[in-house]
């Protein structure tokens, strides 16, 4: 029995636990009762959280930023094992030091990602994670990104996947892909996130 704790709206991404896990899962209303800590999509996070300004097109959600730094902080007190989906990469690069790419054009479209190994995965984001030394980068890709100046910095590499100690995170939606296809993006993630859970760690 795997306990969970999803911070926000789930989207589908307890569900996809289940499915990944194959054993019985139960939620939980609180971090501390919880095996592992799912932070899903959403919102754009406030760059006040990354330290940086907000620009034209960043839409914010306050509860779900106060939400997840309040779950951030039990979790890693307590030594719980995280992932995050999307908005929730995003979030857990922000608590780990990283910065973000507050627009990248055209992103929000299926794209292939860099990385062992280089596979196409799906995209409902429009802001990237910055490269940084507080994360081990897996996977990349690169887009037209704008910074908190509002002006086009041209190419950059974005992360898409990455890992840390006790965390595992994606930049895209394996939840929105059916269980039973064989889609290699979907195929790695079972497989990756399958020894996370054993481990903590992320080959």
């Amino acid at each position: 029995m795997i306990k969970i704790y999803c911070t926000g709206a789930t989207l589908g991404a307890d569900t996809l636990v289940d499915f990944a896990l194959n054993r019985d899962t139960v939620r939980v209303d609180n971090v501390a009762n919880a095996d592992l800590v799912v932070f899903p999509g959403g919102a754009d996070i406030s760059p006040e959280l990354y330290r940086q300004k907000q620009i034209l097109g960043t839409h914010t959600s306050t509860y779900q930023d106060a939400e997840e730094v309040n779950a951030w902080k039990v979790a890693r007190e307590t030594g719980k094992k995280m992932i995050g989906i999307c908005r929730g990469a995003q979030f857990i690069s922000a608590m780990l030091g990283g910065k973000l790419w507050q627009d990248i054009e055209g992103h929000p479209s299926p794209h292939r990602v860099l990385g062992e190994p280089e596979m196409q995965v799906n995209s409902y984001h429009h802001q990237g994670i910055r490269v940084h030394d507080g994360i081990r980068v897996i996977h990349t890709s690169v887009g037209e990104v704008t910074g908190e100046d509002d002006k086009g910095f041209g190419k950059e590499k974005i992360v898409e996947t990455f890992a840390a100690p006790n965390i595992f995170a994606v930049q895209w939606h394996p939840e929105f892909i059916s269980p039973h296809t064989k889609e290699p993006c979907l195929i790695w993630w079972i497989e990756t996130f399958r020894q996370f859970m054993k481990t903590g760690e992320v080959k």
